[in-house]
């Protein structure tokens, strides 16, 4: 009979079958961390990308699309004028209403009767704010997105305040009112001179 086969040189050509297989493999620790590190990307890109696309900012659109057409149903509802007012250096805005004031007494009467005015007082007007919650001072909900510039007919506003106004026959001031993201996206929302309609567009200024 024969030498009877080496079991050591079994053993080793087992470990040297199974040692590749376990060093080319992913523990369970490792596939954890992975799949960690692509969670933790993924959060980080996914808000700019969606800004990227422009998603914010149509959404702020939407919103300021809303708080237009509120001052204009209102303005032919009442009959009264109203006016959308932005606060550019602040990024606030509200809806206001033209109301008018009582007329201011003179205190006295002229000591001669040519001096006398048998004219009635005249009463003035001035925009004040809605009582209800879009009479208040309110922000876009995304602090990426700002109002960058407002055109009134042919005059461009980038501070201070600047109103649209909405007549009660359902006219209002020609208006573009530009907006802006960290991204660079831009958008214009249009309203119409003769019709008050309003219109939301994606755009770029030239």
């Amino acid at each position: 009979m024969g030498p009877a086969p080496s079991r050591t040189g079994t053993r080793n050509h087992s470990s040297n079958m199974t040692g590749p297989r376990r060093s080319a493999g992913f523990t369970l620790v490792e596939l954890l961390i992975v799949i960690g590190l692509i969670s933790m990307l993924a959060g980080l890109l996914l808000p700019s990308a969606g800004g990227a696309l422009g998603l914010r900012i149509r959404n702020a659109s939407r919103v300021i699309s809303a708080e237009l057409e509120h001052a204009s149903q209102r303005a032919i509802a009442t009959g009264i004028a109203h006016r959308w007012l932005i606060d550019l250096d602040t990024q606030r805005y509200r809806t206001e209403q033209l109301l008018e004031l009582p007329p201011e007494l003179t205190e006295g009467l002229p000591t001669h009767s040519e001096l006398l005015d048998l004219a009635p007082p005249r009463a003035s007007s001035e925009y004040t704010p809605l009582e209800d919650g879009s009479g208040r001072w309110r922000r876009l909900d995304d602090p990426e997105v700002r109002i960058d510039e407002v055109r009134i007919g042919n005059i461009l506003y980038r501070d201070s305040e600047v109103g649209v106004t909405f007549a009660a026959d359902g006219g209002a001031d020609p208006a573009e009112i530009w907006l802006l993201d960290e991204s660079g996206v831009e958008h214009r929302i249009r309203v119409l001179a003769f019709t008050g309609e309003i219109k939301s567009e994606e755009a770029t200024r030239e």
